[in-house]
C-alpha cells in the first residue's frame, strides 16, 4: 500500500526524497544483536528454570541448543526468532509463578 501512495507523495514534496526511500532488511540486524546480547542476558537468567519447572523444557537440552544457535556460523534468523520468544516465555513465566 506504501507504494501505491509513495509516487503521489514524492511529486507533492519532491525535496522530501520519498522517491528514494530504499527498504531496510532487519533480519541480519537482529541476529547480530541476538549473537551479542543474549547469551549475557541467557546466563543472567539462569537458562530456563520457570519454563523447566512447569515440564515445558529439558533445561540442559535447550541450554546446549541456545548456545549452539546463537553463534552467527551456525544460527540463523528464524532461529533467533525463536530464542527470543523462549526467552520472552521465560520471563513471563518467572513472573506468573
Amino acid at each position: 500500500m506504501k507504494g501505491l501512495v509513495r509516487d503521489v507523495v514524492a511529486r507533492r514534496f519532491p525535496a522530501l526524497g520519498f522517491d528514494r526511500q530504499k527498504k531496510v532488511e532487519i533480519k541480519e540486524l537482529f541476529l547480530s544483536i541476538m549473537v551479542k546480547e543474549a547469551p549475557k542476558l541467557w546466563r543472567e537468567m539462569g537458562g530456563a528454570k520457570a519454563l523447566s519447572a512447569l515440564g515445558l523444557v529439558d533445561s540442559d537440552r535447550l541450554n546446549a541448543q541456545f548456545l549452539t544457535t546463537i553463534d552467527m556460523s551456525t544460527g540463523t534468523y528464524l532461529k533467533a526468532c525463536k530464542l527470543f520468544d523462549t526467552m520472552n516465555l521465560e520471563s513471563w513465566s518467572r513472573k506468573r509463578l
